[in-house]
């Protein structure tokens, strides 16, 4: 249970050269927090980044019984409020583990570094968009398989019947297929 973490081996700072990383680890803050701690709330302000050190947080967001992801060890949340000033949290963030340790720096605080200490603005951006990037892909992927398996369960009652898989169909195409399975009673 290591309570160190190497900076370069956090993706969205993976292009800091060494100096500026050094000056990047000084703005962070050491946290721990014990289970069920939400740390960021859906809808509310996300105060800056926080990275993992050790233990386990979920993922969750409203009008959803589970949880969208767990994190671990190394990983972050409440980096687009780098990005975008006055962002919101898109999930909640709750410690599920017994306790998490964390590393914490306030958006304030980070902007002055991007603008104080040469390279780190670029390095930082570029980490960012590969991060969203990463990220983007991943969640394409499972939206992807997600359609793939609503597909199959239309598939399996309409029988031999074509299913058209298109994702721009249209409320007028729904209804037209609907209406050739089950059709509209006199």
């Amino acid at each position: 249970m290591s309570t160190q973490i190497e900076f370069r081996e956090i993706p969205i700072f993976r292009y800091f050269e060494t100096e500026a990383r050094q000056k990047l680890i000084s703005t962070f803050t050491r946290l721990i927090h014990q289970k069920g701690k939400e740390l960021l709330t859906f809808g509310m302000p996300v105060p800056g980044i926080y990275i993992l050190v050790d233990g386990e947080v979920a993922v969750s967001v409203p009008k959803i019984d589970h949880y969208l992801a767990v994190l671990h060890r190394g990983q972050s949340f409440g980096e687009m409020s780098l990005i975008e000033v006055g962002a919101t949290a898109s999930a909640t963030i709750t410690v599920i583990s017994a306790e998490a340790k964390i590393v914490f720096c306030s958006s304030t605080d980070f902007q002055r570094l991007l603008s104080q200490v040469e390279g780190c603005a670029q390095a930082f951006y570029k980490g960012a968009a590969h991060l969203l990037s990463a990220r983007l892909r991943s969640i394409d992927n499972h939206i992807n398989e997600e359609i793939a398996a609503g597909h199959k369960l239309i598939a399996v009652p309409v029988g031999d019947k074509a299913v058209p898989f298109n994702s721009a169909i249209t409320q007028a195409d729904v209804d037209i297929f609907c209406t050739t399975i089950v059709p509209e009673s006199t």
